[in-house]
């Protein structure tokens, strides 16, 4: 079931990705670097599950015992092994894969940025889903409606890390928009998986607990998939613009010509 839906996700994904780079304004970019980001976005969750090892190594020394029984309440619970299991490191890795993409590709404006670092997420969507999403039937089914949040976040970072290039290029400060485009990321990957595969609730004796964090899951899983469309939407109306703003030298002289 889980190489299943790795595959749905990947086509569905992809067909995203490859409408994004039709619409790559006003040079396209060529076929092999943006092809790159997404076979190396298919290493993250390798790379991620590594540093989520190194992190609960850490947590063990410096506290003996793993975080999760030194702390009694059940969302505090969720809401750290969401940040410190997927939220914090997933986002680095991709942050990192990103930036070596960026160095091989050069992008030339923001669209360019957002539409590569979306391009990580594809990678990362098909391995992670084939790995994580055949638990059951249920759990793929239930997993599909958010099938391009990876692309998503995808477009976030490389959207603001455009913008902060940008800014340097204008000799403006680069501050907020570099924070943003990890920050913002990682906070909505946090909510999610809190909400959702790392939601204690789900797990707990309780009924009327279970029913609370079900309520909850459904909640942030509809938000999630109304946001995605937004975004990829937003996005694919707003590609000219995008195109327009320069991430270097020589696309700013090109756009002034």
């Amino acid at each position: 079931m889980g190489l299943i839906l790795g595959l749905f996700s990947a086509l569905l994904c992809g067909v995203i990705y490859v409408r994004m780079y039709k619409r790559d304004l006003p040079v396209p970019i060529g076929k092999g670097k943006a092809a790159l980001p997404a076979i190396l976005g298919f290493f993250a969750p390798i790379l991620s599950t590594l540093l989520v090892a190194l992190i609960g190594l850490a947590v063990l020394r410096i506290f003996d015992r793993p975080m999760a029984e030194l702390i009694d309440s059940m969302l505090l619970r969720s809401v750290l092994a969401s940040f410190l299991a997927a939220g914090l490191p997933e986002e680095i890795v991709k942050l990192l894969i990103f930036l070596l993409v960026t160095a091989i590709a050069k992008p030339k404006n923001v669209y360019e940025h957002a539409m590569l670092c979306a391009g990580v997420g594809v990678g990362f969507t098909a391995l992670e889903e084939a790995l994580y999403g055949g638990g059951s039937p249920l759990i793929a089914v239930a997993r599909i409606p958010t099938f391009a949040l990876h692309v998503v976040f995808g477009i976030i970072m490389g959207l603001y890390i455009g913008l902060a290039r940008n800014d340097r290029l204008r000799g403006a400060s680069a501050a907020k928009n570099t924070a943003l485009a990890l920050i913002l990321p990682v906070v909505f990957h946090t909510v999610f998986d809190a909400a959702t595969t790392a939601n204690a609730a789900l797990r707990s004796d309780i009924e009327s607990v279970q029913q609370a964090g079900v309520v909850v899951a459904l909640a942030v899983i509809i938000v999630s998939v109304i946001l995605q469309f937004m975004i990829l939407s937003r996005f694919r109306k707003k590609s000219e613009y995008y195109c327009g703003i320069p991430t270097c030298a020589i696309a700013e002289t090109q756009a002034a010509q």
